[in-house]
This record gives structure tokens, C-alpha cells and sequence, in this order.
């Protein structure tokens, strides 16, 4: 993700690599945010491969993100 797409976000500043819940109609996964500079504004870029990638249905579809605290809240 972008710094700047992420901290509009989560509204507050962030690291990368504090996990991720990310949500695209019914499906849910979880990984770790990573911070890039390369990544399009307003885009978000799932590294993901295998039997996750089965659980979202295409790149075109809204996602919604979550950070998810060391607590294990959202």
C-alpha cells in the first residue's frame, strides 16, 4: 500500500508490517501491510498466492482493510 493511501486509511501513521485484515464480499484473509511507494495511489496490492488467492473474487471488486492491533482487535 502506499504511505499516503495508508495513512488516509487507518488515520494514523503506520509502519508496515503490522497485520492486515482485508475483506472482499464474504471472503476475509489476513497479511502482513507492507508499505510501498511503488503501489498506486488508492490501490491496494495483495501479496497473496495458492489457496487465498481462490478466496477473492477479482481485482476490479472493493476491498475493505482493516489494521489489526497487537491485541488481536480491529
Amino acid at each position: 500500500m502506499h504511505p499516503h493511501t495508508a495513512k488516509s486509511v487507518f488515520e494514523k501513521r503506520v509502519t508496515g508490517k503490522q497485520l492486515v485484515q482485508v475483506k472482499q464480499g464474504r471472503h476475509t484473509i489476513t497479511c502482513p501491510l507492507v508499505i510501498d511507494e511503488n503501489v498506486a495511489l488508492n490501490a491496494v496490492q495483495l501479496p497473496i498466492s495458492g489457496a487465498e488467492s481462490d478466496l477473492l473474487s477479482g481485482r476490479h471488486d472493493p476491498v475493505s482493510v482493516s489494521l489489526i492491533e497487537k491485541d488481536g482487535s480491529k
